[in-house]
């Protein structure tokens, strides 16, 4: 097959002149883009309690101590049984050995429970009843997904709003008519309180007091970060 000079010469140009209407077009595009970010926050109550008890026990026998630990943790999952409002859930069973002079002279074994719910007085029984065998670590409060679910609806819904009317804003003060959404981003955060750590004594263990607590609040964030540009 012939291919004419005259022919490839024309291709050549056209092709050039594409490209150099392109860079032309990226340039004039780059030009009219502002990135720009808002950002809407609330506190929110908090409607789900959490605590986090431990088994802890030493023992010479590594599995005399495995049959204590099991003991006591299955003690406990039993008293969490008859209150149905808190679910229970236990971690992984951790021994090490502990060592003097070189020679391993005890072992220790420590097995987690966590425990979760909306009812904050059901719970509170809960750890006064569990506290006289398990070690109370930490209790805290967080958002259920529900609730942060909605709070986050909610943002979302004023972000975008603030967003638009930045958007309007910077399209006003450059005189343009007026502008096109080039992308947006959603980003949600819910930072929750830290636990409270628990301190307990031998005689606070003993008489299986219910902790005092207080629910607080989380706080929600949503940033609505993009792209626009103006026309």
């Amino acid at each position: 097959m012939k291919i004419s000079m005259g022919y490839l010469r024309t291709a050549g140009v056209l092709a050039l002149t594409l490209f150099s209407w392109a860079v032309a077009a990226g340039d004039e595009t780059a030009y009219n883009r502002f990135d720009f970010q808002v950002k809407e926050v609330a506190e929110v109550e908090n409607d789900r309690m959490t605590a986090l008890l431990r088994v802890e026990e030493t023992h010479q026998d590594p599995a005399r101590l495995a049959e204590i630990v099991n003991q006591a943790m299955t003690w406990a999952l039993a008293e969490a049984d008859r209150f149905p409002e808190v679910e229970a859930a236990t971690g992984d069973y951790r021994v090490r050995a502990v060592m003097k002079d070189g020679l391993i002279v005890d072992w220790r074994a420590i097995q987690a429970l966590t425990l979760k719910a909306a009812d904050t007085a059901a719970l509170s029984r809960l750890l006064g009843r569990l506290q006289s065998r398990l070690r109370v670590s930490s209790v805290g409060f967080e958002l259920t997904p529900q609730r942060r679910r909605a709070a986050e609806d909610r943002l979302i819904d004023g972000a975008l709003s603030a967003f638009k009317a930045r958007a309007r804003l910077i399209t006003d003060n450059f005189g343009a008519r007026d502008y096109r959404v080039i992308k947006v981003s959603i980003n949600t955060a819910a930072l929750n309180p830290r636990p409270m750590a628990m301190l307990q004594t031998a005689e606070a263990r003993a008489v299986n007091t219910s902790p005092a607590v207080r629910e607080g609040s989380s706080r929600v964030e949503v940033r609505v970060s993009g792209t626009i540009e103006l026309r």
